[in-house]
């Protein structure tokens, strides 16, 4: 949301949902979110959540009237782990 925010300022309107996706959850405990942000002419959605079927993780998805943009998160750890055991061969 904070990089939202610096996008495009504070939204006119903010509207969220909370809800638990794992199965078998008996202590009630939220683990996603979706909160659009309003603005004048756009609106900026952002969704967290736990469980994914996604092979590479969507960082950023940004859809406009004159084309769309994706990008993946780089599994940081994943790339200095494999550094490290470059080093050490």
């Amino acid at each position: 949301m904070d990089q939202v925010v610096q996008l495009f300022g504070m939204p006119k309107r903010i509207t969220g949902f909370v809800g638990a996706q794992r199965e078998g959850d008996t202590g009630g405990y939220e683990d996603s979110f979706t909160v659009l942000m309003h603005y004048d002419g756009l609106m900026a959605t952002v969704k967290a959540a736990v469980v994914s079927a996604e092979a590479e993780q969507l960082r950023f998805w940004i859809r406009g009237t004159e084309g769309s943009y994706k990008k993946v998160r780089a599994e940081l750890e994943h790339i200095v782990f494999s550094i490290y055991l470059d080093s050490w061969s």
